[in-house]
């Protein structure tokens, strides 16, 4: 008798399919990857954390920028835009960051992050780094202004907590003293996605749902 295992996933993507292979060869599926490591499985694919590290690298490739280790971030603390409440957020931030003055005193900043949700993170970089000495401070973010929430996988209970939801780019520039902003344009976004772009989800940027909440 022939067996076949059968794998499906929703074609958004709004859950994550990760691939396992267990010692015995047996091939597993889940949507987490903790799952794995629960049944003692290895991963099949190469997961790239701390993502704003990842895009720093290419900035500093491409603008020839020295790059220097200013922030140390514990990876003990879990991700702060899902937490329930700002007090919670706050909290978190405080134990993740912490500067390294010698590094950074009365330099200027190219500062790289992934995404900006709710702001918690970046008001913590920005006292952390006035504090050490930095003279000026060039925030960019490689994703498109966040607008919306989303319902698929990691829920942000409410659009209007989203800080690029009730600000334009310079009033978000303003309210935390940055020298300056960019975020990445949904069109470079796209660009860089290739022929692949239509398959993927972009309502946390567009605020268009393929398929309603």
């Amino acid at each position: 008798m022939e067996y076949k295992l059968v794998v499906m996933r929703d074609p958004y993507g709004f859950h994550p399919l990760v691939m396992g292979r267990k010692n015995n060869g047996a091939v597993v599926f889940a949507f987490e990857m903790c799952a794995l490591d629960l049944i003692q499985a290895t991963y099949e694919f190469i997961v790239v954390l701390d993502s704003g590290m990842v895009v720093a690298l290419g900035y500093v490739v491409d603008s020839g920028i020295p790059s220097e280790q200013e922030l140390i971030w514990s990876h003990y603390v879990g991700r702060m835009f899902i937490q329930p409440t700002q007090m919670i957020r706050d909290l978190g931030v405080k134990l993740k960051l912490a500067s390294v003055k010698a590094v950074i005193e009365g330099k200027r900043v190219v500062v790289i992050d992934d995404s900006i949700e709710w702001g918690t993170t970046s008001l913590k970089i920005i006292r952390l780094l006035k504090e050490a000495g930095i003279t000026e401070i060039h925030m960019r973010i490689a994703s498109p202004p966040i607008i919306g929430s989303c319902y698929y996988e990691v829920d942000t209970p409410s659009s209007m907590e989203l800080i690029s939801n009730r600000m334009d780019v310079e009033k978000i520039r303003n309210y935390f003293g940055y020298n300056s902003l960019a975020f990445l344009s949904i069109d470079s976004l796209e660009k860089f996605m290739g022929e692949d772009a239509p398959r993927f989800c972009n309502a946390y940027f567009s605020v268009y749902y393929p398929v309603m909440p």
